[in-house]
């Protein structure tokens, strides 16, 4: 009698399927009081969204302002607790 031979079974790959992230939207931004298009843009940037999502959300596609506005923010320096529009740091009382 002949012997068949017994199948063995591949192993299986699971397929990773990426979460798509959801953001905020242009209107739920200005409500938390980012008005300014340079401020969402760095809020969105804060998020971890794209250059180029945050370009097409809220630039209307144009790339290079929203590409200008994260590169000046990442070589901005880190003041300790400035006020928004002060131009100074806050200074600590002794």
């Amino acid at each position: 009698m002949a012997r068949s031979k017994a199948a063995v079974a591949a192993p299986v790959a699971v397929a990773q399927v990426a979460v798509a992230a959801t953001y905020p939207t242009t209107e739920e931004l200005v409500a938390q009081g980012l008005t300014t298009k340079s401020d969402r843009i760095r809020k969105l940037h804060e998020l971890g969204m794209s250059t180029g999502a945050i370009a097409k959300q809220e630039t209307n596609g144009l790339y290079q302002h929203a590409y200008n506005v994260i590169k000046k923010e990442l070589k901005r320096p880190v003041a300790a607790a400035a006020p928004k529009g002060s131009g100074e740091a806050v200074q600590e009382e002794a």
